[in-house]
């Protein structure tokens, strides 16, 4: 409900948590973080990039700002040192970290019987087109 109206224009500004900010798949020219903290910690890069990435999407907008409002200089220097010139951490798949660890166990985990189901369904799909 809320994607349709943004996207249709009856909607111009999303206030959002954290939480549904990192979630929210909706392009935006601007991204403005009143704090850079969630609760009483910094946000990470990932966070950070996360949300921010919302501003400016390819194809839609030629540029995107994300605004970081900061109540001192350390908070300041934070964003500058950890957020913006950061690089990225490396980031791993959990389903393949389970099946590495789950290889000899009698029952699946749930990220295993998603992958299987998954790849059955890939399956089934290039069967019937093919």
């Amino acid at each position: 409900l809320i994607e349709n109206g943004f996207r249709k224009g009856v909607i111009y500004i999303l206030v959002a948590t954290s939480t549904l900010a990192a979630g929210v798949n909706l392009p935006a020219r601007r991204v403005i973080f009143r704090t850079p903290k969630v609760g009483r910690n910094f946000i990470d890069a990932s966070k950070y990039k996360q949300m921010s990435g919302r501003a400016g999407r390819k194809g839609i907008d030629r540029y995107g700002e994300s605004i970081v409002i900061c109540a001192d200089l350390k908070q300041a220097q934070y964003v500058r040192e950890q957020l913006m010139n950061a690089p990225l951490q490396a980031i791993y798949s959990q389903i393949l970290a389970a099946e590495a660890t789950d290889e000899d166990a009698e029952e699946e985990t749930p990220q295993q019987r998603a992958l299987q189901e998954r790849n059955a369904h890939n399956m089934q799909r290039l069967v019937l087109e093919g």
